[in-house]
């Protein structure tokens, strides 16, 4: 995935593993003896009905490596934003054919997922509540759930 600052300033190692229709990401620090985070920094979720998976074209990663374009792959979702507003990631995998191994795997799972209709077994859709006028909710580091909707 990209650093923080961009796909100018580099890359981060991150292990992606595929576990229940969902893409989990871990970070893997520095190093190369590093293991990977026992936490998931990212999950996204291929029930999301703006689930895509696509190779990108060099104008899409303007600042990326040439060398590193072939191997660049972007997993869009709109996963708490309003439908209208998708977020997209940008994976970089090992090689050119790894990253068509994963695009081709992350496709075909989703095409099963539309065709079989498998059922959400979500027990609760969050949704996104901020009111910008409230100085607190900055700092807020916990939620709890209201009611259903």
């Amino acid at each position: 995935v990209p650093k923080p600052a961009g796909v100018k300033k580099g890359w981060q190692r991150a292990l992606a593993v595929v576990c229940d229709f969902k893409l989990f990401l871990y970070d893997i620090p520095e190093g190369k003896t590093s293991q990977p985070s026992c936490v998931v920094s990212q999950v996204i979720d291929m029930r999301d009905e703006e689930f895509a998976v696509s190779s990108v074209l060099a104008s899409d990663v303007i600042h990326a490596n040439r060398k590193d374009i072939p191997c660049i792959f972007r997993v869009t979702a709109s996963q708490l934003s309003a439908s209208s507003n998708k977020c997209s990631i940008l994976l970089l995998a090992d090689s050119e054919s790894d990253r068509g191994r994963w695009v081709g795997a992350l496709n075909e799972l989703h095409r099963i997922l539309k065709k079989n209709k498998l059922k959400d077994r979500s027990v609760y859709v969050p949704k996104e509540a901020y009111d910008s006028t409230l100085p607190l909710i900055k700092n807020t580091q916990s939620a709890s759930i209201l009611g259903k909707v």
